[in-house]
């Protein structure tokens, strides 16, 4: 890849987010602030839950035994791998279903990048990068809002570059199963109503994956399931590392496992995905 195209990219990638400047400006004005303010009461309604019902769970011990440091913990990372896992296809339903007027003439968001010469993959790169912008500052805010109000206190290890890796590998497994789904919607021609493939795996995470609570608590079954999906490992390497101080190299198996299910889901999701942007191609439009 030379300069000039590196350059290319660059300019295509500003123009996307010139074209999204407006929302991306009443994001800031009008929906950020309210945002805030309705996480920080969800906190404090869990703080406050955890103070008159907490009594120390045998549950929480494997991770330090403080709930709202496991819960705090669990709220900033999630942030990043939900929307890894459905950013892709609501993203490609937003490009093919948009639609934009010049002189009467309507033609897709779709079209319009392809007119202008911007590949799908690099309008996709760009929208996550700014959505990765956006839930960096929710994850923030849940961190800084736990250190201030909530007595929550956090000492990043020495091996910090580690825990960045694995948070990039839960990232990238996610983001695997995202374009899996997003896919979907040419291959199988899902573009309304919800993509199975995100949905039950969006529900079944959040339930199962230890976000809100160990999966040890869960029947024997589920704890299986959760095995299973990426963000468990992600979320357990993470707060085992930060919470208890667990050095990496006790973690290898578990990590091992991380890194073959990120290699298969993104190899698998890039292939289906290539797949279905030439059924886009093919088909030229979603609404036939």
């Amino acid at each position: 890849m030379n300069i000039s195209t590196i350059r290319n990219y660059l300019r295509s990638m500003r123009m996307v987010l010139r074209r999204e400047r407006l929302s991306n400006i009443a994001w800031l004005k009008w929906h950020l602030p309210f945002e805030l303010v309705n996480l920080a009461m969800s906190l404090l309604t869990y703080y406050y839950y955890a103070v008159t019902f907490g009594a120390e769970s045998p549950f929480l011990k494997p991770y330090g035994g403080n709930f709202m440091a496991f819960f705090l913990l669990g709220l900033s990372l999630n942030t990043f791998l939900t929307y890894s896992l459905t950013g892709p296809p609501n993203l490609i339903r937003r490009l093919y279903m948009g639609r934009m007027g010049v002189f009467g003439t309507f033609i897709s968001a779709a079209d319009y990048y392809e007119l202008a010469n911007v590949p799908v993959m690099l309008y996709l790169v760009t929208e996550l990068l700014y959505g990765f912008f956006q839930n960096l500052v929710y994850s923030a805010f849940y961190l800084i809002f736990g250190i201030i109000f909530l007595g929550f206190s956090i000492k990043l290890p020495a091996d910090y570059i580690g825990l960045l890796i694995i948070l990039s590998l839960g990232i990238l497994a996610s983001l695997g199963i995202g374009l899996i789904s997003a896919s979907m919607i040419w291959i199988a021609d899902i573009w309304y109503g919800q993509e199975p493939i995100q949905w039950f795996l969006s529900l079944l995470s959040n339930l199962i994956s230890g976000v809100y609570f160990p999966p040890e608590v869960l029947p024997s079954f589920l704890q299986i399931l959760a095995f299973m999906l990426p963000q468990t490992h992600t979320l357990r390497i993470i707060r085992l590392i930060i919470l208890r101080g667990v050095a990496m190299r006790e973690l290898v198996l578990e990590v091992i496992l991380l890194v073959a299910e990120s290699a298969l889901l993104m190899t698998l999701g890039l292939i289906l995905f290539k797949h279905s942007l030439k059924i886009a191609k093919r088909k030229g439009g979603l609404i036939r």
